[in-house]
């Protein structure tokens, strides 16, 4: 499914998104997430890139949504975790869920007690 079309279903079943964050540096996703946000959203950036985005200054006021950054540390130990990766010391955990599991997802995470990835499939 093509962000645009995610983004429709999650306005239209869902009346938009409490919270959307940003993992990918890709210029398109900012804007989408942003574009999926309820009135007083907030919407998380944490992958770094070098590309610029727009955003209605109108839409962020009226709706009172928060724009926030979220850095994780420096790149040298990024590469650290790669290099344990691919010799098979670190294994990532990731689970994929249906949009329906999002509030008990939402809650666990509040509790701490999600480890690894959670992802959303549309």
């Amino acid at each position: 499914m093509a962000a645009e079309d995610a983004r429709k279903v999650l306005v239209k079943e869902h009346g938009g998104a409490d919270a959307a964050i940003v993992f990918t540096a890709s210029a398109a996703a900012a804007p989408v997430a942003f574009s999926c946000l309820k009135r007083r959203g907030r919407l998380i950036l944490v992958g770094l890139t070098t590309d610029t985005y727009t955003f209605s200054v109108t839409e962020t006021v009226l709706k009172g949504i928060r724009i926030q950054g979220s850095y994780l540390g420096p790149r040298a130990d990024l590469e650290k975790v790669f290099a344990l990766a691919a010799q098979g010391v670190a294994r990532p955990k990731v689970a994929t869920y249906g949009i329906e599991a999002v509030p008990e997802l939402i809650g666990k995470l509040a509790q701490g007690q999600i480890t690894g990835r959670a992802v959303i499939r549309f």
